[in-house]
């Protein structure tokens, strides 16, 4: 990067890494490997929260109809 580039405040195309923030390439998504695990991680961890929250919605819901059919007649 030239000298009158940084003093006119010019900044390269780049964009940020997924995880910690820093500048990467424009056509990279993380700036290292760790990075890329930890995003790997985080992935897995959101899929699992998500099927633990549909297995508790479908729970909670097929109680709700058991209870409103057991408890029509009385």
């Amino acid at each position: 990067m030239s000298e009158t580039a940084i003093k006119k405040g010019w900044i390269p195309p780049h964009s940020h890494c997924r995880v910690c923030g820093k500048s990467v390439p424009v056509n990279k998504e993380f700036c290292s490997k760790q990075c890329e695990e930890e995003a790997a991680k985080i992935t897995q961890r959101n899929k699992r929260s998500s099927r633990l929250y549909l297995i508790i919605f479908i729970v909670l819901m097929a109680t709700l109809l058991l209870w409103s059919f057991t408890t029509r007649g009385s």
